[in-house]
């Protein structure tokens, strides 16, 4: 998972903290958990976070300032629209397909966890994912111009669908056991956006 880069005391915590979130969820992760993970004193955490609400807020803008690169990366390759869209969701699915059951996406995780009871967790949770949707809405647009993608669909309906459909089949992988249900959104889910002039899904399998 994307890890911001441990220097100085308050990236070793934010590192730990975002780890240990992830790993053991927030509710079931005290600042002693976190202090301890980081190896540093645990007064020292209230002179870099607030409160573990706040370190939560950092985490999950940490979380999605590693994974943006990756994102565009993937987004801005070579090919057409929907190929580039199949490229993202294949390579971040990879881990899961090869039985690899992972702890997800953080941002879902914790979104999910903490919408009811964090404004400001839940908010940044939402401005990443809008962001996100943003730039897969871009590319289908672009796919759309290069008929790979069907003209008739809505561009940002396509993105937050899509994005919807990813985040929940890593949820439904997590609770299953079983890397099934991403294999069912790289091979029922993308394909049902194609255009005339798609490309054929590779195979996905192990």
């Amino acid at each position: 998972m994307p890890r911001p880069a441990k220097s100085g005391t308050r990236e070793r915590l934010l590192a730990a903290g975002l780890e240990t979130f992830h790993r053991r969820g927030y509710a079931n992760t005290g600042v002693q958990d976190i202090v301890s993970a980081a190896g540093v004193p645990k007064g020292s955490f209230y002179n870099h976070f607030a409160s573990k609400e706040a370190l939560a807020v950092a985490a999950v803008d940490a979380y999605w300032a590693t994974l943006r690169p990756t994102v565009v990366e993937a987004l801005s390759g070579s090919g057409k629209g929907l190929a580039r869209l199949q490229a993202l969701f294949r390579g971040t699915a990879c881990g899961i397909l090869a039985g690899e059951l992972t702890n997800g996406c953080f941002m879902g995780q914790i979104g999910l966890e903490l919408a009811g009871h964090s404004d400001e967790v839940r908010d940044h949770v939402a401005s990443a994912m809008a962001e996100w949707t943003a730039l897969l809405a871009n590319v289908v647009e672009q796919g759309q111009r290069d008929g790979s993608i069907r003209a008739s669909l809505d561009a940002r309906t396509v993105a937050r669908a899509t994005l919807d459909a990813y985040e929940g089949a890593l949820m439904r992988a997590r609770i299953d056991g079983s890397p099934e249900p991403m294999r069912a959104f790289i091979e029922f889910v993308l394909p049902a956006m194609a255009g005339a002039s798609a490309e054929p899904v590779a195979d996905t399998g192990p």
